[in-house]
């Protein structure tokens, strides 16, 4: 058995290949059948977006072992500059930034140094802006010496992580507002802000305002993430009502409210769910 020992080798018709690595022996037998070394990579980079190679028998290779595999491929390190720029191999790149287990060291430097382009799209595709703990941020912030359009995005990602954290503590000191009820009470809330603003405006017939930058869907969205943000840390015995139970809630929440008792007026109080959200 021979195993090239780069892309170019491939091409090589007095040798007889069978590489240990799938993507290897792919792009081998690829460029053995006359296709281009660039439409070789991008295939061998959609086989591998496709969840190739695929199970023999009873053996199925787990993410992170195929992720090894093309991640240490001699298509990656050798891939040209151009060829990350395709978009096969953009969106692999962007895999490959949004997971953690496998490291390929050296490849985000070398891509920020050859293809920046790329690499940024890769960054964007990948969801990295939302793990700022992740080892491939690390590896990004070691690549921004490559180049200043690199150092530029890790500026960006640092801002958008502030504001992020900022947008989650906001979150909790909201959260921590209604702590105090229970899910009966919140449930009140959510049909009375549902039935008065959100109902109305889906037949298409006259309803409160909603709430400036806050569209339907979206408010919808808000009440569904409260109440399951509400059950995922009740207990059992909370969602165990009694007459007695319903009684007390319904006085203390849902009689100010319809009787405009303590506030403005009815819509001031079922409101109250949606800022949570905002």
């Amino acid at each position: 058995m021979i195993v090239p020992h780069s892309i170019a080798e491939a091409g090589d018709p007095l040798i007889v290949q069978r590489a240990t690595n799938y993507y290897d022996d792919l792009i081998v037998r690829l460029i053995g059948d006359g296709v281009s070394q660039g439409s070789a990579i991008e295939r061998v980079a959609t086989a591998y977006l496709d969840g190739k190679p695929l199970p023999v028998g009873k053996k199925k290779l787990t993410k992170k072992e195929r992720d090894s595999l093309f991640w240490s491929s001699n298509v990656v390190r050798e891939c040209p500059p151009e060829s990350w720029n395709v978009e096969a191999m953009s969106f692999a790149l962007a895999r490959y930034l949004g997971q953690e287990p496998v490291a390929a060291d050296g490849l985000v430097a070398r891509v920020a140094r050859d293809a920046p382009d790329a690499l940024i799209r890769a960054v964007r595709y990948s969801g990295l802006v939302l793990n700022p703990h992740s080892p491939r941020r690390v590896e990004l912030e070691q690549a921004a010496a490559e180049g200043e359009a690199v150092a530029e995005l890790c500026r960006v990602l640092d801002l958008f992580a502030l504001a992020h954290r900022d947008r989650i503590a906001a979150v909790e000191a909201q959260k921590a507002r209604l702590a105090e009820l229970s899910v009966f009470d919140l449930l009140i809330y959510a049909s009375l802000y549902a039935f008065e603003v959100l109902v109305p405006r889906d037949f298409k017939e006259k309803a409160l305002a909603l709430p400036s930058r806050v569209d339907l869907e979206l408010a919808w969205d808000a009440l569904s993430d409260l109440l399951a943000w509400k059950l995922a840390g009740a207990s059992i015995s909370s969602l165990k009502l009694t007459d007695d139970i319903i009684g007390r809630s319904v006085a203390r929440h849902l009689r100010p409210i319809l009787f405009e008792s303590g506030t403005a007026n009815s819509s001031e109080a079922v409101s109250r769910p949606l800022n949570y959200h905002q």
